[in-house]
Formats: structure tokens, sequence, C-alpha cells
């Protein structure tokens, strides 16, 4: 798959504190790319280097196959801090401003106000706007020179749950036009349901890099339960492809062996004649995979 970034050994140290140490990674073209960390993590300041705000201690980046230069930071938008918008302009107006300080000919402005679902409001006055808007707004702004790789530093911080939601729309949105969408976050819901890869950061430290579905794992546990329980569990606890058998409000909670499924277990069970009234796969959260490989980071 074709690669838009790609990290190599990458460091930064501010004095005695390592922000980011020996960072590898590939972002692919047409993901939206999780970089999930909690606070000082070194997300921002990863975002920072690869968009030559700030400069490595050590490590290469590239870009499209190209080092940083001017003809590449104009395929990149992105959006580190909330741009200052007068506010006493409308969003129509504040775009045209940035667009000429960008030296961009033919904006599409009405196009992509439409896209942050602010174009019933694109005459206002940015000073009307919730913190939302503004937020869209920005991210408006960031798409004007339309850009292969949308750029994004934790897009929704600050805002209540409907203001989120939008963003979220917003964002799938946009990578269904075919924009690559690096998002940097510290929030698992966000990342969990927006982005189709994640790489996880502490300390400034990789801890994983692969797609969603590969850090939730297809192993999670299988629910179940039948008329005489007791039977059931009997039952498949004679089951080899069975590695578990708990109970958590009366039903059985099995986890797995590999190339076991909820169809293998349904299978098994109809041969012996028991037939489940409740049979349910539930696939591991990124929350839970994510406590966990924090608490035990070398597994």
């Amino acid at each position: 798959m074709e690669k838009v970034l790609k990290i190599q050994s990458l460091s930064k140290n501010f004095g005695s504190i390592n922000a980011v140490r020996e960072l590898s990674l590939d972002i692919p073209k047409g993901s939206v790319f999780g970089i999930l960390g909690p606070n000082g993590s070194g997300k921002t300041t990863t975002l920072g280097m690869v968009l030559g705000v700030t400069r490595p201690s050590s490590g290469t980046f590239k870009w499209f196959d190209e080092s940083l230069s001017f003809r590449t930071k104009k395929r990149i938008g992105a959006l580190l801090e909330t741009p200052n918008f007068y506010p006493y302009l409308s969003a129509e107006k504040n775009l045209k401003i940035v667009a000429t300080i960008k030296d961009l000919k033919n904006p599409k402005i009405d196009e992509i106000l439409e896209t942050v679902n602010l174009h019933d409001r694109s005459k206002s006055n940015f000073k009307t706007y919730s913190l939302g808007m503004k937020q869209r707004l920005a991210i408006a702004s960031a798409l004007l020179s339309e850009p292969e790789v949308l750029v994004l530093d934790e897009p929704t911080n600050g805002l209540d749950p409907e203001g989120i939601a939008e963003i979220r729309s917003i964002i799938r949105n946009i990578a269904e036009k075919g924009i690559t969408i690096i998002l940097a976050s510290h929030l698992l819901d966000e990342v969990e349901k927006v982005c189709s890869h994640v790489a996880v950061l502490r300390y400034g430290d990789l801890l994983f890099n692969g797609t969603v579905n590969e850090m939730t794992g297809m192993d999670g546990v299988v629910e179940i339960s039948a008329e005489d329980n007791e039977k059931l569990k009997t039952t498949l606890q004679e089951f080899t492809d069975v590695d578990g058998i708990t109970e958590e409000n009366g039903k059985l909670i099995l986890t797995l062996k590999g190339g076991a499924n909820a169809t293998t277990i349904n299978q098994y069970l109809a041969q012996k004649g028991i037939y489940a009234n409740h049979l349910v796969f539930r696939k591991n959260s990124l929350e839970e995979q994510f406590l966990e490989l924090v608490k035990n980071p070398t597994a």
C-alpha cells in the first residue's frame, strides 16, 4: 500500500526529557490514522516534527517519498492550533483572508463550508459561533488548499457530545473524498469510531502500530446461555476449542482458542443436542486493549 508519510527512528529531546524516542511509522494513503495516547505521550511533538514546526533531535521522515519542502507542504492541510479568526467578520470573509494569505487561486469556499456543515451560517460573524462551529471553521481553513493529507491535533478537545459527534461525521465525510487523515487524540472512543489505523504512544515510546481491528483483536469472548446452563457448562468444558468459562449475569462467558468462533460453538452444541437461546460474539473494545497494553507494554 502506498505511504504518504514514512517516519524512521524519529526522536525529540527537551533537555533530559525524551518526548519522542526512536519512533518509526508508515501512514498508508487513504487511511484515517489515529495517534493515540494520554497527554504528554508525544503526540503533538510528533506532529510538530513532521510538519516542520519542531526540529527533531534525530531520525528522519518523508512526505510522499520526499523531504519536507514548500512543495510538499502545499499537499498537506494541518490544524495544530485553532487559527486566529476575525471576530466581527463572517466565516466566508475569514476564509477569503486565509486564502489570500496562502496565495490560493479560486478557493472552493462554498464547497468547503458545505463539507464542514457551516454553509447556512457562512454570513454570520465568527463571534456568534459556538465552540464546535469555531472548530469546524478551523478545519475548513485547513481544507482550503485542497490537501491530499489532513493533520488534526485533538480536533474534539473541549467540545460537548453533540460537537464531538459532528466533528466525527465531518472526518468520515472528508475521508470518503480520498483524503488521508492523521488524527492525534487521547480519546479512545474517538479513535475507535473514526480511525482505520492506530499507533499508541506512551511517554514517547511506540507501544502498538497497526489497524484498529488488529488492536482490538478477533478473539474476544462469546456470551452464551441455554435453558439448562449447568448442562451447557458441562458440555462446553469437554470442547477442546474452549479455553475458559466464567459466569456473568446468568450467562456463560467463553474465551476461545485460535480458530474457534461462535459458529463452531453452535455446531458443536447442536451435535450434542443442546440449543442456545442466547449466543453473541463480543469483540474486545479498544479501551480494553489499550488499558492492557499500557499496563503491560512489553506484552
